[in-house]
């Protein structure tokens, strides 16, 4: 979405649930974002956690709304061609409602009434970040799990070695290759990508659904939370 940051031009932001806080990258810099650091914190996510500049007290608007004193994290390498991210933190008190196929999303005081085809599912807490249950099946049998919702990501569901080792993934999808993951830390995760049969969240079933798994032995740091993908296996019960 469009956004600025201080006196900015436009920026080209994301809106990411897997964030707890608002982004800035180089390229925000260039176009007139200008920060004022005024301290440090660790940021953790997939790969580790880097000690990164923090400015706390920054404007940030976007279409008709404003917000002061926004806390900003600047990350120094350039991440795809987005300028910064928009935190869920912004959107804590409004609701937020996305249409995929209008490529519009609707920013309300309140919830609205619910349509044909619409379900509710109740979010829960996992560290700073907010997990969902979907189930996993395949042969018959279902694993059934806490996987965070992130829409800063570009995958579709990566599960983690203990959920994948403890239920038997790897035994029972059938192999489609192998990847890589990598987020704000320093660390490589290795993935296989595997075919799930069916995953349901919310009474809703998908088909076929390639998701990655963790390979096992890799080292990430990232503790439960971190963000990776779109939705992320937070645990192992």
């Amino acid at each position: 979405m469009r956004g600025r940051f201080n006196d900015s031009t436009d920026l080209d932001l994301i809106f990411d649930t897997g964030a707890d806080i608002c982004v800035l990258y180089p390229s925000a810099g260039e176009k007139g974002a200008a920060l004022t650091f005024d301290g440090v914190i660790n940021n953790t996510g997939t790969g580790g956690t880097t000690r990164r500049q923090v400015s706390r007290d920054n404007r940030l608007e976007v279409a008709d709304c404003l917000w002061m004193h926004e806390p900003v994290l600047y990350v120094e390498k350039q991440a795809d061609h987005a300028d910064g991210i928009v935190g869920y933190r912004v959107f804590e008190d409004r609701v937020v409602e996305f249409d995929y196929d209008r490529m519009l999303m609707t920013i309300r005081e309140t919830a609205p009434q619910p349509r044909k085809g619409m379900a509710q599912a109740g979010l829960t807490r996992s560290g700073t970040l907010m997990s969902l249950d979907a189930a996993l099946e395949s042969d018959g049998t279902e694993s059934v799990g806490p996987f965070l919702l992130d829409t800063g990501g570009t995958g579709t569901l990566i599960v983690n070695q203990a959920f994948a080792s403890d239920h038997g993934l790897r035994g029972r999808l059938r192999k489609l290759g192998t990847g890589e993951a990598r987020g704000v830390g320093p660390a490589v995760i290795h993935l296989d990508c595997l075919l799930l049969p069916s995953l349901s969240l919310a009474g809703f079933e998908l088909r076929d659904v390639p998701i990655v798994v963790e390979v096992a032995g890799t080292d990430n740091p990232a503790p439960p939370g971190a963000r990776c993908a779109w939705m992320y296996c937070s645990d192992s019960t």
